[in-house]
């Protein structure tokens, strides 16, 4: 297998790997730490890689971010190289079926906030009717 060469990107602290097949079939996933790459043995396998921070995959390319500027992308692309080389031989599915329905992987801790206000507001409108709760399980199972 042959690893085309890099593209460079507008962030200098990521490069785009393209393998010369297909990576994801019509979409994009996006793995911003090594937790989040549970459901992707190549994202898995690029997080071993020394100084990789996140890892981003396409229809046909893989985006990889180093952890910052003082890493030199001569150290990191060989073995980064290697790794996708290595994967796609090795005939392992890029993506397991633990993988999340929808198109992003993590949820940010903005839109976690978001929810947890709808949920107090929602709650407060519903007591500003005249409804009050017994108990604070009351509350939990309304507000779910």
């Amino acid at each position: 297998m042959y690893v085309h060469p890099t593209q460079d990107t507008p962030n200098p602290n990521s490069v785009k790997f393209i393998p010369g097949r297909a990576v994801l079939e019509a979409r994009t996933m996006d793995f911003p730490n090594r937790a989040a790459a549970f459901c992707s043995p190549l994202a898995r396998h690029l997080f071993r890689v020394e100084g990789v921070k996140s890892v981003f995959l396409g229809p046909d390319f893989i985006t990889v971010t180093k952890e910052g500027e003082e890493l030199d992308w001569n150290l990191i692309k060989p073995d980064v190289y290697a790794t996708i080389m290595d994967f796609f031989s090795s005939g392992l599915p890029v993506i397991t079926e633990d993988a999340p329905r929808s198109e992003t992987v993590f949820v940010s801790p903005l839109l976690q906030n978001i929810k947890v206000l709808l949920r107090i507001l929602h709650i407060n409108l519903f007591m500003d009717n005249g409804h009050e709760f017994s108990s604070h399980k009351e509350v939990l199972q309304y507000s779910s």
